[in-house]
């Protein structure tokens, strides 16, 4: 106490309480001598804040000669607060006889700038309940005595700072608040259930906030006794769980003391007591009061011995009765955390009690799923349009050194104009890139950022549509760069969860020390640096979709908390034991085998199982080639869009120039190629010059190879020549067997895109494909090849991949349907597995 104060001095008075006296001290730090104050009345220094405590000391402001305090005050180190509106004092009585009164006055630095360090930065007061403002701090002050032209800020209503219309907003929230309580005390008494008091017991917690020394004992169904206590506290608490947002219930007892009160929607974590989060209801020798995390939300007299108490939870309220007649309740704008975390119900109590006459009721709340009114708004200061504040308002409590603890709201300013007028900004990009997007969707053979109308890109947005609305978990196998992501991400928005977050892990990228932790969490002090608890990703992903990217990167310990995690939905923090559930759907994605790496032994098998309930294959990029116009066309609008740039044409060769490479990077590398050709030119149009060096060095002399090397038209053809080549000459071109072979080889069969890159009609197309006997498919049946090519040797799948110069998915599946069909055998060596044609 003594830190939190510096003394002022001595006042003396009469006992009619004029000033006969004042000391030395208080002249220098007031302002005021003894001659300015001398027969003036003590309270006229004095503006009163709270009355008198229970110590006889009283909290006031003392008006001061503010011209000289402030620099007084600054020498002794006060924190200063609006001295021209009194500065916070204690005045304690410390003599009295019959005629002369000795007053004690010392500073007050437990103000509200040390209740709320956390808002240094900001604006806050506390406010009663209809909104005046009772206590403040500096910069406060500073601020809003602005607004109000020189008025005192002490005493203001909100109503006088904040303009009309976000004066509006708070009170229209207010009012909805009263809506929703009203609407719970309707039908008080219907639909209740009883349940059996003999459900209490001592409490099975964690040692952190229960007492072992304590002994609680249950007689008969309606009574339970604390037959003595070794420790500051006891509890007894419900062995049942409740979820609080979705139920209410109804506590009535009658304790034979008054230190005992009622915990509702308590935690059930090990390192806080189960009170301080959630309520506490009950009765002491000082006072009958709610607490909501801690602060006293409402407060009276104390209830004389032996009352019958009913504490009742609703959706929004807490009501407390005394004999029947409702003495304090508390409209909560505030949701209650997660059901699983607050489920504790029972007794906290400070010495021996009894409890009797224990009627605990329940029942279904009518308002679960209602959305709660705003705690926080967007609001403007009056006169001052051109700032925006987030505005809090919430219950909370103060205690006003000297005085009685009481329960007030935090009124809370922060600035964010420049974070708002960026938002503002941010608004109108969006609403240009929702114009610019709106294009891209029109793009052919796009479904949720897949391009594609090949067979292969068809098949995969079926399986889509097909495992999207279901919560099966999915696999999703390729290559690296063949759009895994974009895959997992289909499926989130066309399931019943696109509302709920997508939670995107790269486990290749996670250190294997933190991988555990940032999937499912870590209580605080599990480990080294953890000096908070942390929700993992599985918790943050509640009604949503997790992704992990890169899943064969896990180690045994986490693929084994995982597969626990997918049979049951629950999983424990790190360093915690307590059991959480998590209702969300697992998509997972890989580029290696995982059915090699279960034969070495570094992946479970059981996981395996569990992740391939469903499993996506994307092929890569060089079996599916026909897109590979469409998948650039989509890129390049996207780059440009991205990069505010304008959409160039692709000339003719490009398509032709792009078929030829074999893309070890898929569509990643091809963005990547067409960001490095389009970005820094700017240009119009695209043409096969624009490229990387490295392409043109793969593949030389591209231009003669438009159509292939054995296009004999243009074997020795200058570059000059073909690249000015007009679109009347192309429309030649189609007439050749060999052309027209060329380009579906490189293009692919789509009649449309053919079409595009001859310059005639799909009709003619069709027509020629039908004069060249090209209207079957010319793909190769890699199993026959396989089984042709493989004769009378030994081989793995990579062999295969390696001779057709195909992926090793693709010689994967091949090798298995060949095994289907009883054409080759398997034999595992080791941690090898060879194949053998069968004879």
């Amino acid at each position: 106490m003594a830190k939190a104060m510096r003394a002022i001095g001595i006042v003396a008075t009469d006992n009619t309480g004029k000033i006969i006296y004042a000391s030395d001290e208080f002249e220098e730090r007031t302002g005021f001598s003894e001659k300015d104050i001398a027969g003036k009345q003590m309270e006229d220094l004095f503006v009163r804040m709270n009355g008198h405590g229970s110590d006889g000391r009283s909290t006031q402001r003392i008006m001061t000669n503010h011209s000289r305090i402030k620099e007084i005050l600054e020498g002794v180190g006060y924190e200063m607060a609006a001295v021209a509106e009194g500065v916070r004092v204690i005045v304690e009585e410390v003599h009295r006889d019959l005629e002369v009164r000795v007053y004690s006055i010392m500073f007050n630095r437990s103000g509200a700038e040390s209740e709320f360090r956390e808002y240094f930065n900001e604006l806050f007061a506390f406010v009663d309940e209809k909104g005046n403002i009772v206590e403040y701090t500096l910069k406060f002050y500073n601020r809003i005595g602005a607004v109000l032209n020189g008025g005192r800020v002490l005493g203001a209503n909100i109503r006088d700072i904040l303009d009309e219309n976000s004066y509006a907003k708070i009170e229209g929230n207010r009012k909805a608040l009263e809506r929703m309580a009203l609407e719970s005390a309707l039908d008080m008494d219907k639909g209740w259930q009883a349940l059996d008091p003999a459900e209490f017991m001592p409490s099975k917690a964690p040692f952190a906030y229960t007492n072992p020394d304590s002994t609680w004992r249950i007689a008969g169904k309606d009574r339970v006794t604390l037959t003595e206590l070794r420790a500051s506290r006891a509890y007894a608490l419900l062995n049942r769980r409740f979820d609080f947002n979705s139920h209410d219930v109804r506590v009535c007892f009658r304790p034979s003391v008054n230190n005992i009160r009622l915990i509702m929607a308590g935690t059930a974590d090990f390192i806080t007591a189960p009170e301080e989060r959630g309520y506490l209801v009950g009765n002491t020798s000082k006072n009958t009061r709610i607490r909501r995390n801690i602060d006293t939300v409402a407060v009276m007299a104390p209830a004389a011995k032996g009352a019958l108490f009913c504490v009742e939870k609703t959706r929004v309220v807490v009501r407390f009765s005394i004999d029947g007649k409702e003495v304090l309740s508390f409209a909560d704008p505030t949701p209650l955390e997660r059901g699983s975390e607050l489920p504790l119900l029972g007794f906290m109590s400070e010495q021996p009690v009894e409890i009797s006459d224990i009627k605990i009721h329940v029942r279904p709340n009518a308002l679960h799923g209602r959305p709660l009114p705003e705690t926080k708004f967007l609001v403007r200061l009056k006169n001052h349009p051109d700032e925006f504040y987030e505005c809090e308002i919430r219950p909370t409590s103060h205690l006003f050194l000297g005085a009685q603890e009481e329960a007030v709201r935090l009124f809370g300013l922060r600035n964010i104009t420049a974070l708002h007028k960026l938002e503002l900004k941010a608004n109108d990009y969006e609403k240009e890139i929702s114009r610019l997007q709106a294009s891209l969707a029109g793009s052919e053979g796009l479904f949720h950022g897949m391009a594609g109308k090949s067979a292969a890109a068809k098949a995969i947005a079926e399986q889509v549509r097909s495992l999207g609305p279901t919560d099966l978990t999915v696999l999703i196998t390729g290559e690296t760069g063949t759009g895994k992501d974009l895959a997992a991400h289909a499926l989130h928005n066309e399931s019943d969860r696109k509302q709920g977050p997508f939670v995107h892990i790269d486990c290749a990228t996670l250190p294997e020390s933190l991988i555990e932790s940032e999937l499912f969490g870590h209580e605080k002090g599990a480990f080294t640096g953890a000096d908070q608890r942390k929700a993992g990703k599985f918790e943050q992903a509640e009604r949503g979709t997790v992704f992990l990217d890169e899943i064969g990167n896990l180690n045994m310990r986490v693929q084994a908390k995982l597969l626990r995690f997918i049979q049951t939905k629950e999983l424990e923090r790190v360093g915690g034991n307590q059991v959480i559930t998590a209702d969300v759907r697992l998509i997972a994605a890989t580029n290696a085998d995982l059915e090699e790496m279960v034969m070495k032994g570094l992946f479970r098998s059981d996981l395996l199982y569990r992740l391939k309930v469903a499993e996506i294959n994307l092929p890569p990029l060089r079996e599916r080639k026909e897109d590979i116009y469409v998948v650039a066309d989509y890129l390049i609008k996207k780059i440009c869009v991205n990069n505010n740039l304008p959409i160039p044409v692709m000339e003719n060769e490009v398509i032709p120039f792009l078929g030829q490479y074999h893309w070890p990077g898929n569509i990643r590398e091809l963005y990547n190629v067409l960001s490095r050709t389009i970005v820094p030119s700017s240009a119009s149009s695209i043409s096969v010059q624009n490229f990387p060096q490295y392409l043109k060095r793969i593949l030389p002399n591209p231009q003669v190879q438009a159509f292939g090397p054995s296009d004999p038209q243009f074997s020795d053809r200058p570059r000059d020549q073909v690249k000015d080549e007009t679109a009347t000459d192309r429309k030649k071109d189609y007439k050749s067997k060999d052309a027209f072979i060329g380009a579906m080889e490189f293009i692919g069969r789509s009649n449309e895109s053919l079409a595009r890159y001859f310059g005639v009609s799909k009709a003619t197309i069709n027509a020629y494909k039908g004069k060249y006997n090209l209207t079957r498919p010319q793909g190769v049946d890699y199993a026959d090849e396989i089984h042709r090519k493989m004769q009378s040797k030994k081989f793995t799948i990579r062999d295969v991949q390696k001779e057709l110069g195909i992926s090793y998915l693709t010689a994967k599946k091949a090798v298995h349907d060949l095994i289907k069909r009883n054409l080759i055998n398997r034999e595992k060596r080791g941690i090898t597995v060879w194949y053998t044609v069968e004879s």
